[in-house]
């Protein structure tokens, strides 16, 4: 891997963001990296929040008679969850703050959600966005009042009578400290203290003392009136905290393997700053550690990675958007629909044999506007996402449809640019000799090279 600037500076677009354009890349060899990061911090501050799902739409269960429910059916819910898969897409893949849609991604898969209610969804999305780059503790607390983790977790029907357990063991386990620093005493203790809290029917979080347990709680090794708020604030106070965040961040933005001479300064200085996420985002990109050459290229590209990537490198446009819903679903990440509470598992988790059979033939079908078996392998009850019907069906296959913008790709470059300078910028990681010599001796058009490119194993890597 070449230690050039274009190569550091496309490293960080693509783990801060979805990639960027070569012109782009190009016009900031001449910034230091300390000068890109606080461009793509400024960027992130302009933001808009997603907004598929209408506001006065308020399916909520227990309130039919205040909304519009009554005229909303199953198939009309499960098109609006498609719509809100497709509008994110579209955000994220035009989106001028990539680092706020990045780790709006990175929080949606932390604090994996489950349900029916597309509003909620919604709702959730746009405080992960919100607080995707500010205070760990404000995300902790908008989360632990959010109404979808409320449903998904069964905490709107937590009382003091009965406190349901499920959403006190996910914000120790998975959303926080981690196995093996809380006991089954604690998960129960905590659960008491989140009992009264819901929402209104207008999804806003309401705090209801008749059925919240005010009594003294005894919580890993504190005893107190506690409120769900001071359980969260007693789990912050504690460095295993600190780590067990850190430790997962740094899987997801450096490297899977871990570097435990890293994780501790960084968690010690997460935990002092108040769990400030921006600071700690910005020591990661700052570091020169970050563009070692061991995690550059490293990555494997989730799907939504790999789809949002080929559309915001080539602006791709498709006659049938949903067609990137069943494209989710083969390769193995469909936005909104998590396979458990723990979230999607990264790295050799997204590859299988029809999956990278898929992978490997995706840009040429995209960008070509090609032809592929699309029959989903999924064939649970759940599936809401499975799209029944297309306009074009020839035995099994379904046409992608799509369109590749290749003015806007060739314009970015200079005249006649050498196989190297494309294959320099599409392919993050470092190709294997046979693939160096076929790029060399290739006699392709620009278009058909960039296909070409887009198809080798190492374009999965990022």
């Amino acid at each position: 891997m070449s230690d050039s600037k274009q190569k550091k500076i496309q490293h960080l677009f693509w783990r801060a963001g979805f990639g960027s354009d070569y012109q782009t890349i190009t016009n900031l060899q001449s910034k230091s990296i300390e000068d890109i990061v606080d461009k793509l911090f400024l960027d992130s501050k302009n933001f808009s929040n997603l907004k598929t799902i209408p506001e006065e739409f308020f399916p909520d269960d227990d309130n039919r008679s205040n909304t519009k429910y009554k005229s909303v059916s199953k198939s009309d819910v499960r098109k609006m969850i498609v719509d809100l898969n497709l509008g994110w897409i579209k955000k994220i893949s035009e989106s001028n703050e990539p680092l706020r849609e990045r780790m709006t991604l990175f929080w949606h898969g932390h604090f994996a959600t489950r349900i029916k209610n597309p509003l909620l969804l919604q709702i959730q999305n746009n405080t992960f966005r919100i607080h995707a780059l500010g205070s760990f503790r404000d995300l902790l607390i908008a989360v632990a009042r959010d109404p979808a983790i409320m449903v998904f977790l069964g905490t709107r029907l937590s009382k003091k009578e009965r406190p349901n357990e499920n959403f006190a063991r996910e914000l120790m386990e998975l959303f926080t400290i981690g196995r093996g620093n809380y006991t089954e005493q604690d998960i129960k203790e905590a659960a008491r203290a989140f009992t009264g809290w819901g929402y209104s029917y207008k999804y806003e979080f309401r705090f209801i003392p008749k059925k919240n347990d005010d009594g003294m709680k005894t919580f890993m090794g504190k005893t107190g009136r506690f409120s769900g708020e001071d359980i969260i604030d007693i789990i912050l106070k504690r460095p295993e905290t600190a780590q067990f965040v850190v430790k997962k961040i740094y899987k997801y933005f450096v490297n899977e393997e871990v570097s435990n001479e890293l994780i501790e300064p960084l968690a010690s200085s997460f935990r002092n700053s108040n769990y400030d996420i921006e600071k700690l985002m910005r020591t990661i990109f700052t570091s020169t550690w970050f563009y070692d050459e061991k995690n550059v290229g490293n990555k494997i590209k989730s799907p939504t990675t790999l789809i949002i990537g080929l559309n915001r490198t080539f602006k791709v446009k498709y006659n049938d958007d949903r067609i990137l819903v069943v494209l989710q679903r083969l390769l193995g990440q469909t936005l909104f629909m998590p396979p458990s509470v723990k979230g999607w598992d990264e790295g050799l988790a997204w590859i299988d044999t029809s999956s990278m059979f898929l992978r490997m033939k995706l840009a040429s079908v995209i960008l070509n506007s090609g032809a592929i078996d699309l029959e989903t392998k999924d064939d649970s009850p759940e599936e809401f996402m499975k799209m029944s019907t297309f306009d074009d069906r020839e035995k099994g296959s379904s046409f992608i449809r799509s369109k590749a913008d290749w003015n806007y790709f060739s314009n970015q470059f200079p005249p006649n640019p050498s196989n190297e300078i494309i294959s320099d910028f599409l392919i993050q990681s470092q190709m294997i000799p046979s693939t160096k010599a076929l790029i060399k001796n290739s006699t392709s058009s620009l278009q058909n090279l960039a296909v070409q490119l887009c198809s080798l194993p190492e374009y999965q890597l990022y």
